[in-house]
């Protein structure tokens, strides 16, 4: 038995200078492969009443880790 492996820790959504936030994240595996959708709502501001984009970024389970692209606009909030 080897030694556990502790996963690595990857900020995908970080406030932004201008002001941007991201909240309320989900996270979807897309089945059978190894694609991950994260989304999450881009705001003003963090009050509840700024929503401004849905968001999203792909990521791809490669070798135990995943890789993330950039982050895509879906639309309006």
């Amino acid at each position: 038995m080897g030694v556990p492996r502790t996963p690595s820790r990857t900020v995908l959504f970080e406030r932004e200078r201008t002001g941007l936030t991201y909240r309320v994240p989900s996270l979807l595996p897309v089945p059978p492969g190894p694609t991950l959708l994260a989304f999450v709502e881009q705001r003003l501001s963090p009050d509840d009443s700024h929503a401004h984009r849905l968001v999203l970024r792909r990521g791809t389970l490669a070798g135990g880790s995943v890789r993330w692209g950039a982050l895509h606009v879906l639309g309006t909030a």
